[in-house]
């Protein structure tokens, strides 16, 4: 296991050459990656693992390290050209419930061949659903103050002052030859 946490034996906090390291990085628990198996990438490999920052993180991070590492030893997180195979390092993080299972659905047709309608979402809902994504990759005060405070207010902001008759006389004067 290589969680990294400075000491005599690791003062720098690097892990050993071609091991992987989860280790608090920015705020969040990151998986750092060697960078040897990545000669495509213009930098290290570091990702979110949505791994909490509280006491405890250790333990879910030992769980996780092997299965990278092996994943890493096997070459599935490499794509092609050695760049990083980001498809299969979220597959890990929904194997382990660190990440929601989120799928996208190519086509889907009733019975009678046509596509189901579309749900009705509102751009608050579609904004809460996107921060919910984002949550774990982020600082608590970040998302706080950012994504439901300042970007929140622009959005509510913008959305009180477009109105259905407003959204038709734009729309119509788009259409208008000029």
């Amino acid at each position: 296991m290589s969680i990294i946490v400075n000491s005599v034996k690791t003062p720098t906090g690097k892990a050993k050459k071609g091991l992987i390291a989860i280790r608090p990085d920015a705020g969040c628990i990151k998986a750092c990656f060697p960078r040897a198996p990545f000669p495509g990438e213009k930098n290290q490999v570091k990702k979110a693992t949505g791994i909490p920052l509280v006491d405890g993180w250790e333990d879910k991070a030992g769980n996780l390290q092997p299965s990278l590492q092996i994943e890493l030893d096997e070459g599935k997180l490499a794509a092609s050209g050695g760049m990083f195979n980001l498809k299969r390092f979220n597959e890990i993080l929904v194997e382990y419930k660190l990440r929601p299972d989120l799928k996208l659905v190519e086509s889907i047709t009733t019975s009678d061949g046509q596509l189901p309608p579309k749900p009705q979402l509102s751009l608050m809902e579609v904004w809460d659903m996107y921060c919910e994504y984002k949550r774990h990759e982020l600082r608590e005060s970040h998302f706080e103050n950012m994504y439901q405070g300042q970007y929140k207010n622009f959005l509510i902001a913008s959305c009180g002052g477009v109105t259905v008759e407003s959204l038709k006389k734009y729309v119509e004067s788009q259409d208008k030859p000029k």
